[in-house]
C-alpha cells in the first residue's frame, strides 16, 4: 500500500466516518481519511463502492488504498466535477420540479433495475490419492459437472462485462487452485485485476 503525505491535499470537508482532502496537484483526486478506531468501516465502504462502480452506476471511481506518514488509512476517489444533488438543483429552480421528477424516478427506475454483483465461488476439495478404481471415476465425474458449473459461470461474467474498461480475461491455475481472472483500466489510466476462485483441487 503506498505512503503518501498530507502536505500534498489541501482539507475539503468531514463527515461521520471520516475527513476528505483534494489533492494539490490533481484536483481530480479526492483522498478520503480514516481514523484508526474507524479503519474497518474504510475497508467496507472501499470494497462496496468497488462493487458499485464496476456495476457502471454513476458514482466517484474508487482509485487506490493508501495510507498516511503516520499510518492512518486513505481511500483515493475520483471527483465528479461540478455534481449537483435533486435537492441543490430544485432550491435554485424550483420551476423545473415537474422535469427534475422525472429525471430523478428514471435514475432510480435504473438503479432498481441493476442486477447487484454476487459472489459465486464453485470450490472443492479433491484427493484422488487413496480411492479405488471405481471411486476414482465418480471423483471425476464430479470434477467434470465442476467443470461444466466454472463454464456456466465465466460465460454469465463475460456478458455482464464492462468492455469499455476490460482489456484481458483468462482462467489461470495457481499451484491446485483455478481462477477467474479480470484486467481493466479506471477513467483515469490505473490499471486494477479482478481475481476470483472456481475450484481448488488437491
Amino acid at each position: 500500500m503506498k505512503t503518501i503525505s498530507l502536505k500534498d491535499y489541501e482539507p475539503s470537508g468531514a463527515g461521520v466516518l471520516g475527513e476528505s482532502y483534494i489533492s494539490r496537484s490533481n484536483p481530480n483526486i479526492l483522498l478520503k481519511l480514516y481514523s484508526r478506531e474507524r479503519e474497518q468501516l474504510g475497508l467496507d465502504e472501499y470494497d462496496r463502492a468497488c462493487k458499485v462502480f464496476r456495476l457502471g452506476v454513476s458514482c466517484p471511481a474508487p482509485g487506490e488504498l493508501v495510507r498516511t506518514e503516520d499510518g492512518l488509512l486513505g481511500i483515493q476517489f475520483h471527483r465528479i466535477i461540478g455534481k449537483k444533488s435533486y435537492a441543490r438543483a430544485l432550491s435554485e429552480h424550483p420551476e423545473r420540479f415537474e422535469e427534475y421528477a422525472v429525471r430523478f424516478a428514471d435514475e432510480c427506475k435504473r438503479l432498481h433495475s441493476i442486477r447487484p454483483e454476487t459472489v459465486n465461488i464453485t470450490s472443492f476439495d479433491l484427493d484422488l490419492s487413496s480411492l479405488p478404481k471405481s471411486a476414482l471415476e465418480r471423483k471425476k465425474d464430479s470434477l467434470e459437472i465442476k467443470m461444466k458449473e466454472c463454464e456456466v459461470f465465466i460465460l454469465q461474467q463475460i456478458k455482464a462485462i464492462q468492455w469499455s474498461w476490460t482489456y484481458k480475461v483468462s482462467i489461470s491455475k495457481i499451484a491446485s487452485m483455478m481462477f477467474w481472472e479480470r484486467q481493466y483500466t479506471l477513467p483515469w489510466g490505473q490499471k486494477e485485476t479482478y481475481k476470483e476462485q472456481l475450484v481448488k483441487i488437491r
